[in-house]
């Protein structure tokens, strides 16, 4: 499984460095994820037997969009965010998420816009013991922008990252520890 998502995310990053003249264009960005938390649930046997919230540090995500035209006022799209690592407040080991997503843009003008995010995240964190493992989940997010000389684009975006660390099947236990990630990202791109 995750080959077939690493393979997806090469294919994305390449659908986006190779974009033909009919997409209306994209964006490179970088921003800084401030304002996160995660939310942990531990489950033995589907009964909850963690129940933890902590604040994360802010976090540094790159990415690139590519947008079609749909209209005037609608633009659709892919993307693709690397999350660098964080960490929660006061942890010694970090984790990150990558989010692979359709778009989706409603041009109240030229210059701002409303924006609609849902698609699959792979997860990771750092130095699991071998018989556990990494799941991803769902991702969805919502925010607006605006663009600056028709080149420069700022926007904020609210999101909910999904993920799950499990233990591996062949040991016999049903144990998962189910990761929300939420955040307030504010990032700076670059329109092409």
């Amino acid at each position: 499984m995750r080959k077939v998502l690493r393979s997806l995310t090469i294919i994305v990053l390449l659908l986006v460095l190779s974009a033909g003249s009919a997409l209306a264009g994209g964006v490179i960005k970088v921003g800084a994820d401030v304002g996160g938390q995660v939310e942990i649930q531990g489950k033995v046997l589907g009964i909850v037997i963690l129940e933890e919230k902590n604040d994360t540090e802010t976090g540094i995500s790159i990415g690139g969009e590519y947008f079609f035209d749909m209209n005037e006022s609608l633009v659709v799209g892919v993307g693709v965010e690397y999350q660098l690592k964080r960490k929660n407040e006061g942890a010694e080991k970090g984790f990150n998420f990558v989010p692979l997503y359709v778009l989706g843009r409603y041009n109240v003008s030229p210059s701002f816009y409303f924006t609609g995010k849902v698609g699959y995240n792979l997860f990771q964190a750092e130095d699991l013991p071998e018989e556990l493992k990494t799941k991803g989940g769902l991702f969805y997010g919502f925010g607006g922008g605006i663009i600056f000389a028709d080149t420069l684009q700022l926007e904020i975006l609210y999101s909910m990252n999904n993920g799950k660390i499990v233990l591996d099947e062949d040991i016999g236990v049903n144990y998962e520890l189910i990761w929300n990630y939420s955040k307030i990202g504010v990032s700076i791109g670059y329109k092409f």
